[in-house]
C-alpha cells in the first residue's frame, strides 16, 4: 500500500502563518479604514497640505520631494478625542513637523503639535 503524497505539516503551517501575518499587516496599516473620520491616506494628505502651506512660498515646490519619512498612528487630542497622529520629516527643513488630523461634522481639523510630544498623543 502506497501513501498519498501530502504537503508536509511544517510547510502548511508556514504557509498558514504567513497568510495570517499578511492579513494582520494589511488590516493594521490603516488601509481604507476610517479613524477620527479619515482614512490614513486622507489624514496624511491633510496634514502634509497644512504643513506645506506654512512654508516659505519659494520652498513649496520642493516640499514633497524632500519628505523622507511619514508616520501615521491612531492617537487622541489633549481633550481625548480621536485623531490621527501624523509625523512628517523632511530634508529641506531638516526637521520634523507633527500634527493631529481629524474630520468631524464634515469639517477637517489639523492641530500642529511638537514632535517631541509625539508619544504623548499616541493611542
Amino acid at each position: 500500500m502506497r501513501r498519498a503524497r501530502t504537503t508536509p505539516l511544517s510547510v502548511r503551517a508556514l504557509a498558514a502563518s504567513t497568510l495570517v501575518l499578511v492579513v494582520l499587516a494589511a488590516t493594521s496599516c490603516g488601509g481604507s479604514a476610517k479613524y477620527a473620520g479619515l482614512t490614513q491616506g486622507e489624514a496624511t494628505t491633510l496634514a502634509k497640505a497644512r504643513i506645506e502651506a506654512e512654508l516659505d512660498p519659494t520652498k513649496r515646490p520642493y516640499y514633497e520631494t524632500s519628505v523622507w519619512n511619514v508616520v501615521a498612528e491612531h492617537g487622541e487630542s489633549a481633550h481625548g478625542t480621536r485623531a490621527w497622529l501624523i509625523g512628517v520629516w523632511n530634508g529641506q527643513t531638516d526637521r520634523g513637523d507633527c500634527a493631529l488630523a481629524s474630520r468631524f461634522d464634515g469639517t477637517n481639523h489639523v492641530q500642529f503639535i511638537s514632535c517631541a510630544a509625539f508619544p504623548k498623543y499616541g493611542g
